[in-house]
């Protein structure tokens, strides 16, 4: 057993998930002497484990962890305790010709508990499979393929969304659009992909008329007689992700270049920030502006422009409490589209400016990147906090048909997560009231308040969750530079010569 132990230790994640699940869980139980039925793991139950223990307690833990989140197939449930849909059998699967509807789906998710939303299929190639599998994005279309509406996960979907949220952000109001299967054969975005040959078997003729004309998207006289998407997609979503409503679109229709603007909220506690300086200080970002400073740049985000402009913003209170630095606020910003981390970066700086720590004129000087083209260092906010709340678009391009069964369904799971997350929250504000209360020097009761302002920042401590500029840090084109000769040194080492070769031509011509 300390030879498997060894293996394990030297082996790749992968191999050793796949050692260990060759060996029952009571054999190994009785090799390491642990109880199979002890759960709860108290600090000094781990210090009195040997090191092989602790190193088969990892391992545990890691196929638990697999067990929830991977998924070696789109067509497997995600392993999820809250998703409980059985597979079709063979003999049930639709393969019979059905017609094609373009829909748009208005999606709900808490993405605390998510690497990411976006899922794409070129990232099954590229990425670590706990990074690809356990995203929203990649749930919804697991659920598509369980419930039949789609076939299999490839260009043919056409399916976009309004918005890539980043890790832990969650959604109120995002939007995307896939080609779905559908009972009408006429009606706004319906259309046949193909149609058997009556000349020669196996023949297709050319896609039938695409029934758009006659049919605007606020006609709901067929909707009785089409697929419940809505109700059909949450039976086979956990709780956390749910649809909301459905929407009939062109079959051109693309929720990424439609939207008009894209809303976000952002949380946070009051702290010492004074919140009247923050929402002056965040009408410097309202315009077009270049805001490269604001954005973590790296070799998967290489934006064409960094302009972006900012319909929006403002900054107030939200909920006050009986003590003035546990206020909640929010801020609310709407704009066209952003970079990567722009918000939070945003946030991060408008929390300096409100605790004093920068002046307001810091944005000023970010903004105008041709006297300042090197951004200085800082952290970004906590995703957490943050909400994608709105996704505008046009009337004549969407009119959403809500499901009143999954507006109470939803209501009722946000409630609970409400009161679960509220009522911790009310107790330790209530103890902080009450220990804050017994401070008499001004000084240790400033520093209470202080930590408040620094909860939207990361768990990091010492200079650098500090703003700073430094001498070392390269601008957007130097990086870019540096990210292009480092993919070409990369393909290099695999052998992929001619290749390479190619992108050193593409990066002359730049």
């Amino acid at each position: 057993m300390k030879l498997l132990i060894h293996l394990v230790k030297l082996a790749p994640p992968t191999f050793a998930r796949e050692c260990c699940a060759c060996f029952s869980t009571s054999s190994i139980h009785a090799k390491m002497q642990i109880s199979p039925k002890k759960t709860n793991y108290d600090l000094q139950y781990l210090h009195n484990l040997n090191k092989d223990q602790l190193v088969y307690r990892i391992l545990r833990l890691q196929r638990l962890v697999d067990s929830y989140h991977y998924t070696s197939s789109p067509v497997n449930v995600d392993g999820r305790d809250k998703v409980r849909v059985e597979h079709p059998n063979p003999d049930e699967i639709v393969s019979h010709l059905t017609s094609v509807r373009r829909i748009a789906l208005k999606v709900l998710y808490l993405g605390w508990d998510y690497v990411g939303y976006a899922f794409t299929k070129s990232s099954l190639a590229f990425s670590k499979p706990e990074s690809i599998s356990n995203v929203v994005e990649r749930v919804l279309l697991e659920a598509l393929l369980r419930q039949q509406l789609i076939t299999g996960v490839g260009s043919v979907l056409n399916f976009d969304r309004a918005g890539r949220t980043d890790r832990q952000v969650s959604g109120l109001s995002q939007v995307v659009s896939v080609n779905v299967r559908s009972n009408l054969n006429k009606g706004h975005g319906v259309w046949y992909p193909k149609v058997e040959g009556s000349d020669n078997v196996g023949n297709t003729k050319p896609e039938t008329e695409y029934f758009e004309d006659g049919f605007p998207v606020s006609d709901t006289t067929l909707d009785d007689g089409e697929l419940p998407y809505v109700s059909l997609l949450n039976q086979a979503l956990p709780p956390d992700i749910r649809i909301l409503a459905w929407s009939p679109v062109k079959k051109t229709f693309s929720p990424r270049y439609q939207c008009r603007s894209r809303t976000y909220r952002y949380a946070f506690v009051r702290g010492s920030m004074d919140i009247e300086l923050m929402n002056e200080a965040a009408q410097k970002f309202v315009g077009r502006h270049d805001m490269r400073n604001f954005c973590k740049v790296s070799s998967e985000n290489a934006y064409r422009t960094y302009v972006r402009t900012i319909n929006s913003i403002k900054v107030e209170e939200f909920n006050q409490t009986n003590l003035p630095e546990c206020d909640i606020c929010v801020a609310t910003i709407s704009a066209e589209s952003y970079v990567y981390k722009q918000i939070r970066r945003m946030m991060s700086i408008l929390g300096r400016i409100g605790s004093g720590e920068i002046p307001p004129s810091t944005i000023d000087e970010m903004l105008d990147v041709e006297k300042n083209p090197k951004k200085p260092s800082f952290k970004s906010w906590t995703p957490l906090n943050l909400t994608l709340i709105d996704a505008e678009f046009d009337e004549e391009d969407v009119h959403w048909r809500w499901g009143e069964e999954a507006l109470a369904d939803t209501s009722t799971m946000l409630a609970n997560a409400y009161s679960k997350h509220a009522g911790q929250a009310e107790v330790a504000r209530y103890m902080y009231e009450r220990v804050v209360s017994q401070i008499q020097d001004p000084g240790y009761r400033l520093g209470a308040v202080t930590t408040l302002n620094e909860s939207c920042l990361p768990s990091t401590i010492g200079d650098d969750n500090k703003f700073s500029y430094s001498e070392h840090t390269l601008t957007i084109e130097e990086k870019q530079e540096r990210y292009a000769k480092q993919k070409i040194k990369n393909r290099m080492k695999r052998g992929q010569y001619q290749y390479a070769a190619t992108l050193h031509a593409q990066n002359k011509r730049k």
